[in-house]
Formats: structure tokens, C-alpha cells, sequence
């Protein structure tokens, strides 16, 4: 029985990371697709991850989130502002994430780790980063729906 529950996970993520990895751009994400692939992804992390292992990730992506908010218009506008003040500092959110996989035995955190990881890879312009979030908020929505722990 294992064996199986492993392979399904594998399966899970390979197929996640395999759609994340085929868009040109993450703004093109289906709407249906993101919501299906978060709401499995969040289910397969409520069983053994913890909301607090997330927490200071959540904090992080939060606070510069309110700052992309507060600068919509200029960062549609600029480009390199955009990169300069967001895409830089999401970039480095995966040597934090790389970090926390590398310090736990859980699988789990690592098939985080890989899921964010990629959706960052693909976030190149505001409208991706919004896409993101979406993304990002909708698997901490269903993980906590599906029984995540605090």
C-alpha cells in the first residue's frame, strides 16, 4: 500500500510540475487547471505539513505582495521596476524554500519546494506574479480545508 500511495504523490507532482513546466507564460494557466492541480497538491499536503513549516514563507511572499498592491500600476508600467523590486526578490524565495527541504526528511516539504519552485521559474511579468498568488493561496486554502495542521 505504500508503495502506490508514493507512486500516486510521484504522479501527483510529476503531473503538476510537467503542466507548470509546458506554459510559456504562468498568466496563461487555466483558471480550472490551477484550481484542480492546487486543491490535489493542498490535499496531499494536509496529511503530514504543517501550516507553521509554511508560516515564514507565507510572511515573506505577504509582505512583498502588499508591495507589488501598492504599486500595480507602476510595475505594469516598468518592467524592470517590476523586477527590480518583486521578480528579484521572489527568486530568491527558492533558496529559502531549498533551504527548509534540505533541513526535513519529509517528502512532503520537497514536493512543496519543487511545486513553488517551478511556479516561480515561470513568473516573468505582474500579470504572472498574480497567478502565482492565486496559485499559492489556493493550495494554503484547500491544505487547510482538507485538515491541515496549525
Amino acid at each position: 500500500m505504500h508503495d502506490k500511495k508514493t507512486k500516486d504523490t510521484s504522479s501527483l507532482v510529476k503531473g503538476i510540475l510537467e503542466r507548470i513546466s509546458s506554459l510559456d507564460s504562468l498568466a496563461y494557466y487555466k483558471m480550472e487547471d490551477l484550481i484542480s492541480d492546487a486543491e490535489k497538491f493542498g490535499e496531499h499536503l494536509s496529511k503530514n505539513f504543517k501550516a507553521n513549516q509554511i508560516r515564514k514563507f507565507h510572511s515573506y511572499i505577504s509582505k512583498f505582495w502588499q508591495k507589488f498592491i501598492s504599486n500595480k500600476m507602476k510595475y505594469e508600467n516598468d518592467q524592470e521596476k517590476f523586477k527590480e523590486d518583486i521578480l528579484d526578490e521572489l527568486s530568491f524565495v527558492k533558496v529559502y524554500l531549498a533551504y527548509q527541504a534540505s533541513r526535513t526528511k519529509s517528502d512532503v516539504y520537497k514536493d512543496f519546494e519543487k511545486i513553488i519552485g517551478k511556479a516561480i521559474d515561470k513568473v516573468k511579468t505582474s500579470k504572472d506574479f498574480e497567478t502565482f498568488k492565486k496559485f499559492y493561496d489556493a493550495i494554503l486554502a484547500y491544505h487547510k480545508y482538507y485538515g491541515g495542521k496549525d
